[in-house]
This record gives C-alpha cells, structure tokens and sequence, in this order.
C-alpha cells in the first residue's frame, strides 16, 4: 500500500507554534553559570523555541520525507513501513542496478536513513562499483 510519510494540516501547525509561543513566555530565567547541570538551560530552549517558530520549515522538511514512496506491508502480525528507493532511470541505464537493504529500529532514524540513501543511491550502479572492485578479480586476489 502506498502512502505519503506525512502531511501535516496547516492549522495543527498553527496550534502547534502557538503552544510553543505560550510555552515560551513561562519560561524562568535559568540559575547562572550552571549551563545544563540542573536541567535544560531556558536560554538554549529559548534559542530551540526561536529556530521552530520562525525559521523552521515544516512543509520544505515534509517533501523531503515524502520525497521517495513509502509503503506498509504485514510481516507476522506486525506494520512494517518501507521506502523503495531507485535511481532515476537515467542514471540506471545500461547499468546493474544493486539492491541495499536498510533496516532501522526507532522512527527517528527513518531521517537518517533518507539522508543516508540521498548519498547512496547514486552509488548502487554496478558500472561504478566494478571499477572499486577490480583489483580483487585478478586470480582472487588483491
């Protein structure tokens, strides 16, 4: 089944800086020169607040989620997500195309995952491996 990874409605964005706004303005000055020993400093928290209130772009971020296609599957029992990534048929042709398999265990990775597959994807075309692997072909050997 074939799903976008997400798609926020705007007014649950709204809520959510408004929140932020409200949260923001309680915040106690932190005790000096104690940085994070006792708890997260309100000035930092003050500057993390700033960053998702008025430079943060939520929609840029939500494309780049949904930028391959996601889907789930049931596998004994359990909803497991999955993005089936491939290079541009440009990029693939007249090329071996290698699979690569990327498993993560928490959502959070997921984000790693995609950036990570930002940089491989390009170098899953066999013509560009076969060169990094030609020194082992000669008798089996280096």
């Amino acid at each position: 089944m074939f799903f976008k990874l997400l798609f926020i409605i705007s007014q649950v964005l709204d809520d959510l800086k408004h929140r932020i706004e409200l949260d923001l303005a309680r915040l106690a000055p932190p005790l000096e020169d104690v940085g994070f020993n006792y708890g997260f400093n309100t000035d930092y928290l003050k500057e993390v607040g700033d960053y998702w209130l008025k430079k943060y772009d939520w929609r840029k971020a939500e494309r780049g989620l949904n930028r391959f296609p996601s889907f789930k599957t049931r596998i004994d029992g359990l909803d497991v997500h999955f993005i089936h990534a491939k290079p541009s048929p440009e990029a693939a042709r007249g090329k071996k195309v290698l699979p690569l398999l990327l498993v993560h265990g928490w959502p959070g990775e997921l984000l790693l995952l995609l950036l990570l597959m930002l940089l491989l994807l390009p170098l899953l075309l066999l013509r560009l491996l076969e060169v990094a692997s030609y020194r082992y072909t000669k008798n089996g050997r280096a």
